[in-house]
């Protein structure tokens, strides 16, 4: 027991969304696991698939509590929302539905914790690791730079470093129900970056070069379909853009200034999907000086990217 307000060190979360088939994995790497002191939040995002009775089948044999929980389907961003406010765990990690990971990735997430200084632990985040593929077994991305474990403000480092990887790891509940995700009807995705970045720049986590994720991308899965996400979720992909480079182009700019380029074409491609027009963007943004000058030849590129998102979604068809 973490204190009174949070009764289990870790609350482990999985929103699902017609993943019976998979979700098996998340069930397993759980009853593996070699430290017990967490609950299992699952929130079904409206499937359909009989996920509610493979769950109560689990509620009743696991040796942990499990907390089941339907909802209309609303996305991943909602569900997460919806979890911080019920976590009863100090810290917050998310396995995803395809998911598996190794049998000792709460008791090293726990360790490495503990190896912070009472002062640290006052303004640090979380602990993070490194995922491989669960396909082929290698690495997601590149190992860090930095001897770890190291206390760093994430997002400033990875856009020093130019760091492009799939990470993972568990964050203080306290600190994410302080950032919940926008809720806006209609949109049903929202990029978890959102909502990471602005943790990430806050606050310090640990980080390690520890392996503990195994990631199983599904085919109809989002990561493997972004260039068709753009376009079906564009209106979700124009806030996170949009609030990233408000919030984040300075660090870009001194960092990293190609991303920031890529960014704002990004930025401009989901908006013509969007059906916002460039000049409502223009007075969304022009007050950032680097943004400013860059907009309108990014706007020329974002709109032939647009262009052949629709070009290759009506071939795919």
């Amino acid at each position: 027991m973490m204190s009174e307000i949070y009764p289990y060190a870790f609350t482990v979360f999985t929103p699902t969304y017609n993943r019976a088939h998979t979700l098996s994995r998340v069930y397993s790497s759980l009853k593996r696991q070699t430290y017990s002191d967490f609950e299992w939040i699952v929130i079904d995002d409206g499937s359909s698939d009989g996920t509610n009775k493979l769950v109560s089948t689990w509620i009743n044999e696991a040796p942990f509590i499990i907390r089941y929980y339907h909802q209309d389907n609303a996305g991943k961003h909602a569900a997460i929302n919806r979890a911080a406010q019920l976590a009863e765990g100090y810290f917050f990690l998310i396995a995803d539905s395809d998911d598996s990971f190794e049998p000792d990735t709460l008791e090293k997430f726990y360790y490495y914790w503990n190896t912070l200084s009472p002062q640290h632990k006052q303004i640090c985040a979380g602990v993070a690791c490194l995922a491989k593929n669960g396909y082929t077994d290698q690495l997601i991305g590149s190992k860090h730079t930095v001897s770890t474990p190291s206390l760093v403000y994430e997002l400033p480092y990875n856009f020093k470093f130019k760091r492009n990887f799939e990470g993972w790891g568990v964050l203080r509940s306290d600190i994410l129900l302080k950032h919940p995700f926008p809720e806006i009807n209609s949109i049903k995705f929202i990029p978890e970056g959102i909502v990471w970045n602005t943790i990430c720049r806050g606050y310090p986590r640990v980080i390690t070069n520890e392996v503990l994720r195994t990631i199983y991308h599904q085919d109809d899965g989002f990561s493997i379909n972004t260039r068709f996400n753009y376009y079906h979720h564009a209106k979700g992909f124009y806030i996170y853009y949009l609030y990233n480079l408000l919030n984040n182009s300075d660090l870009m700019t001194k960092h990293n200034p190609i991303h920031l380029v890529k960014e704002i074409v990004q930025l401009n491609r989901v908006a013509v999907h969007s059906n916002i027009g460039s000049i409502t963007t223009w007075k969304r943004v022009f007050l950032k000086p680097v943004i400013a000058s860059l907009f309108w030849p990014s706007f020329c590129i974002g709109s032939i990217l647009a262009l052949l998102d629709r070009l290759r979604l009506k071939n795919h068809k």
